[in-house]
Parts: C-alpha cells; sequence; structure tokens
C-alpha cells in the first residue's frame, strides 16, 4: 500500500508539473510559427541562403509529418503533376477523418456507449463528441498544407515568342499552359479546395466557436465546449476567438498572398511583413494566451517570423540588384 500511494502521489506531482509548463501548448504555438515559416520562401519566390534552405527543409518535413513530400510518392505510381498532388491533399483529410471516426466508433461500441443510446442522432452525437478533438487536431496540419497546395493553381510564367506572342505555364506545373481548358480544370478543383479548407473550415470553427462562447467565457463545461476544447482552452476566456486569428494569418500569408499581388514581386513580400508585423503588434496588446510564459513565446514566435520577413526584403532586394 505504501508503495503504490507512493506512486500515485508521485504521477500526481508530475501531472501538476505537466499542467504547469503546458508543453501541448508551446509546440503548438511553435508548429504554427514553423507551418508558416518553411512556405515563406516559396510562396514569396526568395533566394534564401543555402543553409537556412536546408535547415528549413528539415523543419518542413517534421511539421508535415513527412506529408509534404508527398510528390515522390505519386511519380512512383505514375501521378505525378500538379491536378493529382491538389487532389490527393483534398482527399487525405477525409480518408483520415474516416478513420478516426472509425475508432471513435469501435471505441464506444466497445464501452458500451452505443449500445445504451436510443436513436441514431443520439450515437451520432456521441460519435462526434468524441472524434472531434483529433478531427480539429488533424485540421490544424490540413489547413495551412491544402492552402498552399491550392493557391498554387493561379501563379503562371510567362514568355514571349518570336512574333511577340505571349504564352504563359503554371508554375507548379509547367506541362499545364495557362487559359486552356487544361489550366481551367485545374482551377475548377483548386477553387473547390479552397472552399473546402481555408474558408471552410475558417467558417466551421467561427460557428463552433460562437455556439460555445457562452459555456467558454464562464468556464462552464458543456459537451460542445469540451469537444472543441482544442480551439479555445489555450486562451484568456475574453479571447475566445483567437484561434480564428491564426488561422486567418495562415491563409493569408501562405494562401492569399499569391493572388492578390503577383508572385516572387517586391511588393508580395513587402505586404507579407506589414501582415507579420500588424499580427505582432495585435498580439503583444492582446496577450491571448492563459500563461504567461505562453504568451512571451507567442510573442517571440511572431517577431521572429517578421524578422524573417525583413530578411527577406533584403534578399530580394540583392536578387535585384
Amino acid at each position: 500500500p505504501t508503495q503504490r500511494e507512493s506512486l500515485a502521489r508521485r504521477q500526481k506531482q508530475l501531472l501538476r508539473l505537466v499542467r504547469a509548463l503546458s508543453p501541448h501548448i508551446k509546440l503548438k504555438i511553435v508548429l504554427g510559427f514553423y507551418l508558416i515559416a518553411t512556405k515563406v520562401d516559396s510562396v514569396y519566390e526568395i533566394q534564401m541562403p543555402y543553409e537556412v534552405k536546408q535547415m528549413l527543409n528539415i523543419f518542413s518535413i517534421i511539421v508535415t509529418l513527412g506529408i509534404d513530400t508527398v510528390r515522390t510518392y505519386l511519380s512512383c505510381v505514375n501521378l505525378d503533376g500538379y491536378l493529382n498532388r491538389l487532389v490527393f491533399y483534398m482527399v487525405a483529410p477525409f480518408v483520415f477523418s474516416a478513420v478516426i471516426l472509425a475508432v471513435a466508433a469501435y471505441r464506444l461500441h466497445r464501452d458500451g456507449v452505443i449500445r445504451a443510446a436510443r436513436s441514431a442522432r443520439a450515437i451520432t452525437s456521441a460519435i462526434m463528441a468524441y472524434a472531434t478533438p483529433a478531427l480539429l487536431m488533424l485540421m490544424f496540419f490540413a489547413y495551412p498544407l491544402v492552402t498552399n497546395i491550392a493557391f498554387e493553381a493561379f501563379p503562371c510564367h510567362a514568355f514571349t515568342e518570336g512574333d511577340d506572342t505571349v504564352r504563359s505555364w503554371l508554375r507548379a506545373d509547367v506541362e499545364v499552359e495557362c487559359d486552356t481548358a487544361d489550366h481551367r480544370q485545374v482551377i475548377d478543383v483548386a477553387v473547390l479546395a479552397i472552399l473546402l479548407y481555408p474558408v471552410g473550415l475558417l467558417v466551421l470553427c467561427a460557428a463552433l466557436l460562437v455556439r460555445a462562447r457562452a459555456a467558454i467565457r464562464s468556464r462552464r463545461e458543456t459537451a460542445l465546449s469540451r469537444a472543441v476544447a482544442f480551439l479555445w482552452r489555450d486562451y484568456e476566456p475574453h479571447m475566445w476567438w483567437w484561434e480564428l486569428v491564426e488561422m486567418l494569418r495562415r491563409f493569408v500569408l501562405v494562401g492569399l498572398m499569391q493572388v492578390v499581388v503577383m508572385q516572387g514581386s517586391s511588393l508580395q513580400v513587402i505586404l507579407g511583413m506589414m501582415v507579420s508585423i500588424v499580427f505582432l503588434l495585435f498580439q503583444v496588446q492582446a496577450n491571448p494566451y492563459l500563461n504567461d510564459g505562453d504568451d512571451y513565446l507567442g510573442s517571440a514566435c511572431s517577431f521572429s517570423l517578421t524578422a524573417i520577413f525583413v530578411c527577406c526584403v533584403a534578399f530580394k532586394y540583392a536578387e535585384l540588384t
């Protein structure tokens, strides 16, 4: 009994330490930073120093769990090309979501929850409540990846032929000529991906948070607020909407910036830097996290992202001159 009590006491102490350090929050902040930072060179067409590029490639593989190298595997099965890659990125999250829902249904059935439910609606609610935390975590990784790949359907390389005829080809896949039937098919799929992921997920998360905002503000736990805790539990009660700001930042910096201005231009880099500066100022004033240490880390990551854009302006100037 004494050994069991000692073990239980140590487990409680370890749990309190983990809660105090909140490593999951810090990991989420750092991952959010690298999900943007590792895409800056490709989105803004920056010629970074070789050492910096190599380091960012390593972090890119880590934060994307290796899925960013899917182009190589698709080529092995004769599915290379931008359109196949885009379809894969669109479908893969749905496949993983189906697996998560199947696992949730199996566990609830094993625990007798499904057998005790009296209606199909109750079964669906139980499965969704159980699976939503994992689905939101999947969304956290899929959101920037699909956003970045979907917006690659718009930038084109333009070339002038001998008779002054201007023709252009898709930058993401030079086998696709722009303003042709093949390119219009690519655009249609990309628009669908944008509506489903950067726009659709942002609207979905906003709807879930708005519906649960009363419980979040009062810290009165409900089934919905507990299911969507991934979106708000790390923030102050009055800053329950901050995850939407983080999602919007990723949407603008790694997605929208590829179409609002010409990709690779100096203006694009400057606009990206201005967006990061505005977000840094907003974050420093808001201090959205529950823990002061997390506020410092979040501000440090936002400052680092701003510093990356400042350096990119210098790299772009050196390249042009």
